[in-house]
């Protein structure tokens, strides 16, 4: 007898088959023209550059003092395609290309596992606008360790609510999960200065569940994330214990409480700055001639509609329209939006 294929394998397949092609289509869209968009090397490349050949002449460092301070997970993998490929434009901004198309599967595995109608094929739109929407190309453009930071906070929030979502699941499950929350968090951690604050996320959503489910394990579950993360970047905790002048020399030299940044006043700064974070994504985005089409902001007029439509879902289930579960995870998905925010 001819063996048939149920609907939900068939679908599963399309699906297979589609988020293949989304894929592919950003990795080639972030591979094109990656030498010389944008023109010429920005000094952070640069100064990246340099490291990654001491990096290939044998030094090991898990904190780079160069450039005000920077995380090395990033510069390590330049330091592999310059040894690959040669001291190139091309093979210093490689990882941040690959690292991008990595984040567009990323995304499809956090949106698939939220309570969403539909969670798969919402996944897989998500990850289709990321795949092929200008500002997460550019960024893929630029060999900077930022641009690899929203692959780490993709994946801690994955595996977070994969901890968090089934109060059914096992404990060694729960626990399984939230340790691999704790690694992606060590690894933004050694990526930028801003993944720092990827406990915040995990801490206020393990309360929130704790309170409103009056249950206990999700603090349980942040327990065994915190550990897991802290054994990972012990040595980083051991180099800033003992030079700790570098702990807080990036974000000072950038933080708008600094006056040399605010112009001595803060209140109108951190006005300014609220202004242009609200106009970023659907009135006028950055006017860095490097980063971005001058003022082009991050959504189209079209996109833009979208998103707000989606800020108006996600404040519905914040007011538990759909159910504690939704609710939950509207949480975990605003406390990210707003505390990733924060350093801007």
């Amino acid at each position: 007898m001819p063996v048939t294929s149920s609907p939900a394998r068939r679908t599963g397949i399309w699906l297979a088959l589609a988020l293949t092609v989304v894929f592919g289509v950003g990795l080639a869209l972030r591979l094109a023209q990656l030498g010389t968009l944008p023109l010429g090397l920005h000094h952070d490349e640069g100064y990246n550059a340099l490291d990654a050949l001491d990096m290939l002449r044998g030094a090991r460092p898990v904190f780079l003092p160069g450039n005000f301070g920077r995380e090395p997970l990033f510069i390590y993998l330049q330091a592999l395609s310059i040894a690959a490929f040669g001291l190139t434009p091309w093979a210093i901004r490689l990882p941040a290309a690959l690292v991008g198309a990595l984040t567009i599967l990323a995304q499809y595995l956090l949106v698939q596992s939220l309570p969403l109608p539909r969670p798969r094929l919402t996944a897989l739109l998500s990850a289709a606008l990321l795949a092929v929407t200008f500002w997460p190309i550019a960024k893929a453009h630029q060999g900077l360790r930022a641009g690899m930071l929203p692959l780490w906070v993709a994946l801690a929030l994955w595996a977070w609510w994969r901890a968090l979502g089934d109060e059914q699941a096992p404990s060694w499950q729960t626990g399984a999960w939230a340790a691999l929350s704790g690694a992606f968090v060590a690894a933004s951690v050694y990526t930028h200065t801003n993944g720092r604050l990827l406990p915040v996320i995990l801490a206020l959503s393990a309360l929130w569940v704790s309170l409103v489910w009056r249950r206990w394990w999700p603090l349980g579950g942040l327990a065994v994330a915190l550990v897991v993360a802290s054994m990972l970047l012990l040595p980083l905790l051991l180099y800033f214990r003992d030079n700790p002048d570098m702990l807080g020399l990036r974000a000072g030299q950038v933080s708008i409480l600094n006056p040399d940044v605010n112009g001595g006043n803060l209140v109108g700064a951190l006005a300014t700055n609220a202004v242009k974070l609200a106009r970023m994504p659907i009135v006028r985005g950055t006017d860095s001639g490097w980063e971005n089409l001058l003022g082009r902001p991050v959504f189209d007029p079209l996109l833009g509609v979208f998103f707000l439509v989606g800020l108006g879902l996600l404040v519905w289930d914040l007011m538990g329209r759909r159910g504690r579960l939704a609710q939950s995870a509207a949480v975990l998905v605003a406390v990210a939006f707003v505390v990733m925010l924060v350093p801007s």
